[in-house]
Protein backbone atom coordinates (compact mmCIF):
# COMPACT_ATOMS: atom_id res chain seq x y z
CA UNK A 1 0.00 0.00 0.00
CA UNK A 2 1.48 3.31 -1.02
CA UNK A 3 1.59 6.09 1.46
CA UNK A 4 0.04 9.37 0.28
CA UNK A 5 0.77 12.70 1.81
CA UNK A 6 -1.87 15.05 3.15
CA UNK A 7 -1.29 17.45 0.28
CA UNK A 8 -1.73 14.68 -2.29
CA UNK A 9 -4.99 13.59 -0.75
CA UNK A 10 -6.61 16.91 0.21
CA UNK A 11 -4.74 19.50 -1.84
CA UNK A 12 -2.46 22.29 -0.67
CA UNK A 13 -2.82 22.99 3.03
CA UNK A 14 -4.33 26.36 3.87
CA UNK A 15 -6.18 26.87 0.59
CA UNK A 16 -9.88 26.07 1.05
CA UNK A 17 -12.04 24.83 -1.76
CA UNK A 18 -15.74 25.43 -2.28
CA UNK A 19 -16.82 21.93 -1.28
CA UNK A 20 -15.01 22.03 2.06
CA UNK A 21 -16.40 25.45 2.94
CA UNK A 22 -19.91 24.45 1.88
CA UNK A 23 -19.80 21.33 4.07
CA UNK A 24 -18.45 23.34 7.02
CA UNK A 25 -21.23 25.91 6.67
CA UNK A 26 -23.82 23.13 6.38
CA UNK A 27 -22.48 21.45 9.53
CA UNK A 28 -22.44 24.76 11.39
CA UNK A 29 -26.03 25.57 10.41
CA UNK A 30 -27.41 22.39 11.98
CA UNK A 31 -29.32 23.66 15.02
CA UNK A 32 -28.07 27.24 14.73
CA UNK A 33 -30.67 29.16 12.77
CA UNK A 34 -29.79 32.85 12.63
CA UNK A 35 -33.43 33.85 12.38
CA UNK A 36 -36.65 32.08 13.14
CA UNK A 37 -39.55 31.99 10.72
CA UNK A 38 -41.56 34.39 12.89
CA UNK A 39 -38.65 36.81 13.09
CA UNK A 40 -38.35 36.87 9.30
CA UNK A 41 -42.13 37.24 8.94
CA UNK A 42 -42.15 40.11 11.43
CA UNK A 43 -39.30 41.87 9.64
CA UNK A 44 -41.00 41.48 6.27
CA UNK A 45 -44.28 42.84 7.70
CA UNK A 46 -42.50 45.90 9.08
CA UNK A 47 -40.73 46.44 5.77
CA UNK A 48 -43.94 46.15 3.70
CA UNK A 49 -45.83 48.42 6.09
CA UNK A 50 -43.00 50.99 6.05
CA UNK A 51 -42.89 50.97 2.25
CA UNK A 52 -46.68 51.45 2.12
CA UNK A 53 -46.56 54.38 4.55
CA UNK A 54 -43.62 56.00 2.74
CA UNK A 55 -45.36 55.47 -0.60
CA UNK A 56 -48.52 57.13 0.71
CA UNK A 57 -46.52 60.07 2.06
CA UNK A 58 -44.58 60.53 -1.17
CA UNK A 59 -47.73 60.14 -3.26
CA UNK A 60 -49.56 62.73 -1.17
CA UNK A 61 -46.66 65.17 -1.47
CA UNK A 62 -46.49 64.69 -5.24
CA UNK A 63 -50.26 65.08 -5.58
CA UNK A 64 -50.26 68.31 -3.54
CA UNK A 65 -47.29 69.66 -5.49
CA UNK A 66 -49.02 68.88 -8.79
CA UNK A 67 -52.19 70.70 -7.67
CA UNK A 68 -50.24 73.76 -6.59
CA UNK A 69 -48.08 73.73 -9.71
CA UNK A 70 -51.12 73.52 -11.98
CA UNK A 71 -52.32 76.92 -10.79
CA UNK A 72 -48.93 78.63 -10.99
CA UNK A 73 -47.64 80.10 -14.25
CA UNK A 74 -44.51 81.97 -13.14
CA UNK A 75 -41.02 80.93 -14.20
CA UNK A 76 -40.14 79.74 -10.68
CA UNK A 77 -43.11 77.38 -10.59
CA UNK A 78 -42.27 75.97 -14.00
CA UNK A 79 -38.67 75.31 -12.91
CA UNK A 80 -39.89 73.56 -9.76
CA UNK A 81 -42.29 71.47 -11.84
CA UNK A 82 -39.40 70.38 -14.06
CA UNK A 83 -37.28 69.38 -11.03
CA UNK A 84 -39.95 67.26 -9.35
CA UNK A 85 -39.38 64.10 -11.47
CA UNK A 86 -35.63 64.31 -10.82
CA UNK A 87 -36.22 64.54 -7.07
CA UNK A 88 -38.55 61.52 -7.24
CA UNK A 89 -35.93 59.56 -9.22
CA UNK A 90 -33.24 60.44 -6.65
CA UNK A 91 -35.53 59.30 -3.82
CA UNK A 92 -36.26 56.02 -5.63
CA UNK A 93 -32.54 55.42 -6.21
CA UNK A 94 -31.83 56.07 -2.53
CA UNK A 95 -34.60 53.68 -1.49
CA UNK A 96 -33.23 51.01 -3.84
CA UNK A 97 -29.70 51.36 -2.44
CA UNK A 98 -30.96 51.16 1.16
CA UNK A 99 -33.00 48.04 0.35
CA UNK A 100 -30.08 46.36 -1.43
CA UNK A 101 -27.79 47.08 1.51
CA UNK A 102 -30.37 45.60 3.86
CA UNK A 103 -30.32 42.27 2.03
CA UNK A 104 -26.52 42.09 1.94
CA UNK A 105 -24.20 40.25 -0.42
CA UNK A 106 -26.26 37.54 -2.08
CA UNK A 107 -28.41 37.07 1.02
CA UNK A 108 -25.68 35.55 3.18
CA UNK A 109 -26.27 35.66 6.92
CA UNK A 110 -23.81 37.48 9.15
CA UNK A 111 -22.15 34.28 10.33
CA UNK A 112 -21.87 32.94 6.80
CA UNK A 113 -20.69 36.32 5.61
CA UNK A 114 -17.81 36.13 8.08
CA UNK A 115 -16.83 32.65 6.87
CA UNK A 116 -17.43 33.11 3.19
CA UNK A 117 -16.42 36.68 2.50
CA UNK A 118 -13.17 36.48 4.44
CA UNK A 119 -11.91 33.21 2.96
CA UNK A 120 -9.31 33.44 0.17
CA UNK A 121 -11.23 31.48 -2.46
CA UNK A 122 -13.41 31.96 -5.48
CA UNK A 123 -16.93 32.48 -4.13
CA UNK A 124 -18.74 32.45 -7.50
CA UNK A 125 -19.61 28.76 -7.44
CA UNK A 126 -20.44 28.80 -3.75
CA UNK A 127 -22.82 31.79 -3.81
CA UNK A 128 -24.00 31.49 -7.41
CA UNK A 129 -26.99 29.34 -6.52
CA UNK A 130 -28.20 31.82 -3.92
CA UNK A 131 -27.79 34.65 -6.39
CA UNK A 132 -29.87 32.87 -9.03
CA UNK A 133 -32.60 32.08 -6.50
CA UNK A 134 -32.70 35.69 -5.26
CA UNK A 135 -32.89 37.05 -8.82
CA UNK A 136 -35.66 34.64 -9.81
CA UNK A 137 -37.73 35.40 -6.71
Amino acid sequence: MSETSVEDRWGPIGIPDEGAIKSLVKDWRQGRADRSFWSALSDSYVMVFSIAVLGAMIGSAIFDAQQQAAGCTTAGCLAARDLLPWAAAAALLTLTLVASRMFGPVLASSAEGFWLMESPMDRRRLLGGRFVVSVLL
